[in-house]
């Protein structure tokens, strides 16, 4: 349990700190527009995604990684992008909410296979 943890943990900080401080240091000039879209509505979904997915498999154990991670991705987007911009938390919200989606539906698929 203690792996995955950290696992979860230098997989989060690298997704919601090095990706944007990478996008937001590298990218430069008209790039800056179509790779922040592709980070903020591919990437990251993805990401929540799959961390819903590892989370769904040990729900009882795992359940707060998904909200965590959207805390990362908040702290993560306020520092490298715009600080306290209100945008970012509804973003921050969405995401936690396909990475509690998909911990549900894996939980629950998983039940259906145990049965």
């Amino acid at each position: 349990m203690r792996r995955k943890i950290i696992l979860w943990f230098i997989t989060s900080f690298a997704m919601t700190f090095l990706v944007p401080w990478a996008t937001a240091s590298m990218v430069t000039g008209e790039d800056v527009i179509p790779v922040s879209i592709l980070l903020f509505l591919i990437v990251d979904p993805l990401f929540f995604l799959l961390v819903g997915g590892f989370c769904g498999v040990e729900m009882k154990k795992l359940w707060s990684l998904p909200l965590f991670s959207a805390l990362l991705f908040l702290l993560g987007a306020w520092t490298f992008f715009a600080p306290g911009a209100l945008d970012f938390v509804f973003y921050a919200i969405a995401y936690s909410v396909v990475g509690m989606g998909a911990m549900v539906i894996v939980w629950l698929i998983k039940r259906q296979l145990n049965r």
